[in-house]
């Protein structure tokens, strides 16, 4: 391989699709305006016996047990992969990506339904191992929580062989919704079919809308509202963490970089036109950030003696140590030579970073957690 060339493994199986195409016109867009080609291979051993040994890696493909597997081929050979179009979490821990923020354009389809007035949604045919249905149902999960949901799971709806059963499930509950997310154009289109032959009315009687924003979603009837991701973008940007990489030689370190979708709305929602903020689709209330956890009263006071520990140094930790020890305030002073005024000082901060008012206090807080064999 030549050095001006860019090794890309494009899955054979997706090589037709109109979105793997656009990601790697991307590729070769931005390694051209830097003089560099990308070389694309879709035989996983021709690359690996091609590619010199320290070189980084773009992988094009479909969420499969053959991406899986190249994915171990190449990390088992120390290369670094960036995985392009898909999240890498799933892959583990050493693999890069570039991909659309899924987590950032389900917040912005939710907050546009929510605007139209239409709060009882549904996630509709979610793929139970499919990494990018399964956050967007985290997602919303955690606006139904905000509404006071009391079963936020009662409103996905997965399938495991056939489409239809979802579509079926949902049938049963459909009064409790007024809006559907499908999870791509292709199952929008056919959900869209099933309630028409079902007598339920697209966008009357239910708005849907769905990811991805293919051809058909055009020209369907009703035509679907969709969230556009320019593949293309996320195709430039492999390129640009395949260059970090290349020139930052950190074998342990990944990058990962998210690009933006926008929203295309159409006749499955009435062409009901709001303004969206792109940029901070927030769905949680403020009260509701991170839920109870960090307010909960055990939590917070073990929260209070992170914040004293991590504030001390290290003469502070040792007045700590003789605290909880059970020394007298006149043997911490002779112990580390501190006057009485040096003394008072410091304890004065070490129970204000721990939120108590006084040594009682401070020790019962401590003690919880802490023996007289602990070393500080």
């Amino acid at each position: 391989m030549m050095n001006n060339e860019v090794p890309v493994l494009w899955d054979e199986e997706c090589l037709n699709s109109s979105i793997y195409k656009d990601m790697c016109n991307g590729i070769s867009a931005a390694a051209a305006k830097k003089q560099m080609t990308a070389k694309v291979y879709t035989d996983c051993a021709k690359l690996m016996e091609d590619a010199s040994s320290d070189r980084t890696v773009i992988v094009i493909g479909y969420e499969s047990p053959r991406l899986r597997d190249n994915l171990l081929r190449l990390t088992g050979k120390k290369k670094q992969v960036i995985l392009a179009g898909l999240d890498a979490e799933r892959f583990g821990s050493g693999i890069s990506s570039t991909s659309p923020s899924r987590r950032g354009a389900t917040a912005m389809l939710i907050q546009y339904l929510v605007a139209c007035k239409k709060e009882r949604i549904a996630l509709v045919a979610c793929g139970e191992s499919s990494v990018n249905d399964l956050m967007r149902c985290e997602i919303l999960k955690g606006y139904l929580y905000t509404r006071g949901c009391p079963n936020p799971d009662d409103a996905i709806f997965f399938y495991r062989e056939r489409v239809d059963e979802s579509f079926e499930a949902f049938w049963e509950k459909r009064e409790n919704f007024d809006a559907v997310i499908c999870p791509n154009d292709y199952v929008a289109l056919c959900f869209i079919r099933y309630c028409e032959e079902h007598g339920l009315r697209v966008p009357e009687d239910l708005y849907v809308a769905a990811f991805s924003n293919r051809t058909l979603s055009r020209y369907c009837k009703p035509s679907i509202t969709s969230m556009s991701i320019n593949f293309v973008d996320v195709g430039e940007c492999s390129y640009y963490a395949w260059e970090f990489l290349e020139n930052h030689k950190m074998e342990d370190h990944q990058i990962h970089i998210t690009t933006p979708s926008s929203l295309i709305v159409r006749e499955s929602t009435a062409y009901e036109m709001h303004e969206m903020d792109t940029e901070n689709a927030i769905l949680l209330d403020a009260a509701h950030q991170g839920g109870p956890f960090y307010s909960e009263p055990v939590i917070a006071n073990v929260m209070h003696v992170e914040n004293c520990l991590t504030q001390c140094d290290a003469l502070n930790l040792k007045i700590i140590q003789g605290i909880l020890n059970g020394e007298s305030y006149d043997s911490i002073e002779d112990r580390l030579f501190l006057s009485r005024s040096a003394l008072n000082y410091r304890l004065k901060k070490i129970f204000t970073y721990a939120q108590t008012q006084n040594r009682k206090e401070f020790e019962s807080l401590f003690r919880h957690y802490f023996t007289k064999e602990n070393n500080l």
